[in-house]
């Protein structure tokens, strides 16, 4: 049970460094390099501290598997007519 935790908590840090890396490209959009440059760097702290707190394959699999799903899900809405998009 706790490295289900972990794994959420792992996965909501990662959609924190994706939200961030957004907040940083709407506020200083003539500076590209610095919301690049956040995202992989903090990405790369995130993604360093998984094996300190998941142990289990599948939960790292599961974890992979949701975030593919969600970029999927994104590049879809982007490209229909998605209400609210």
């Amino acid at each position: 049970m706790n490295e289900i935790m972990a794994a959420l908590i792992i996965s909501g840090l990662f959609l924190s460094v994706f939200i961030a890396s957004k907040a940083i490209n709407h506020f200083f959009p003539e500076n590209i390099e610095l919301s690049r440059k956040t995202a992989h760097i903090l990405g790369g702290l995130v993604a360093l501290s998984i094996p300190c707190f998941i142990n289990n394959i599948l939960i790292v699999a599961l974890m992979c598997g949701g975030s593919f799903a969600f970029l999927v899900f994104m590049g879809i809405k982007k490209r229909s007519n998605f209400p609210y998009s």
